[in-house]
């Protein structure tokens, strides 16, 4: 299949965020929203999402976040085989992370930091919109994703 320019249009929107910490908890709630200015449909992106997030610090060293995603509907609009324009509905969905993190952990004289996250813990398989597929709408976040990070100061 041919990768192909969709075009340009222009878009607004707001974002919002509301961060606390009280001694060791803290929190974060956002929103995000978009709207084209020309009242036609935005293609591949939902109009909102919303998230929630709670993170606890155990001493100077270790904390754990657990967030929450929730993505509204999105529509787009792909390619059928036979390089057809069609439109497309991908469901809302949610994801629900956890990230665990070490800080300025001290081995062998040296500084470390190491970091470990799980996103999709509750391995939900969510449509999105990707035009580049043939089937958009057979396109899945499948599963969970395992990511970690280690980072040394010396």
């Amino acid at each position: 299949f041919l990768v192909e320019n969709a075009g340009e249009k222009r878009v607004a929107g707001i974002e919002t965020m509301i961060r606390y910490q009280v001694g060791p908890v803290g929190g974060d709630l956002w929103h995000s929203y978009e709207y084209p200015f020309d009242g036609l449909p935005l293609y591949g992106s939902a109009r909102h999402k919303l998230g929630v997030g709670g993170r606890y610090a155990y001493g100077e060293h270790w904390s754990l976040a657990l967030r929450a995603k929730y993505t509204s509907r999105a529509i787009g609009q792909a390619l059928d085989a036979d390089r057809d324009g069609i439109a497309i509905s991908v469901p809302d969905y949610f994801t629900l992370d956890l990230n665990v993190l070490a800080r300025n952990l001290v081995f062998a004289g040296v500084n470390w930091d190491v970091a470990f996250s799980t996103l999709n813990i509750l391995g939900k398989k969510n449509l999105y919109v990707n035009s580049f597929m043939p089937n958009p709408n057979s396109f899945l976040a499948e599963g969970r994703e395992f990511f970690g990070r280690v980072t040394v100061r010396y």
